[in-house]
């Protein structure tokens, strides 16, 4: 959940998780998809390393955003979708993908 511009509250409720070699990308929208937020963290380090991006983005600028996050990982794998999961009252619904570890320490 977060604010918009406008000081409304904004929940999130469904999410992809994207990865490349070095990161995985969270990137989750609203219900109406119009509002995009992206989460990135590390896979290199051995705490788990996370920066939320302040920026709230339309489906166009995300799907902009994510491509320009494959097209400079080409050379080393590209960016991979892992899975899609929807929160639907409060339970977390996987829709495909492999389970990942979970972390246990988190730094922001």
């Amino acid at each position: 959940m977060f604010s918009d511009g406008s000081g409304q509250r904004v929940v999130l409720e469904k999410f992809e998780l994207y990865s490349t070699k070095a990161h995985y990308y969270l990137v989750g929208h609203d219900k109406a998809a119009t509002a995009f937020r992206l989460l990135k963290l590390s896979r290199l380090e051995a705490e788990l390393e996370a920066s939320e991006d302040p920026c709230t983005y339309t489906k166009a600028e995300c799907t902009a955003l994510l491509r320009r996050i494959r097209d400079g990982n080409t050379r080393i794998g590209g960016l991979q979708s892992v899975c899609k999961v929807r929160l639907n009252s409060g339970t977390l619904l996987v829709f495909y993908g492999k389970p990942i570890l979970t972390p246990t320490t988190i730094r922001m």
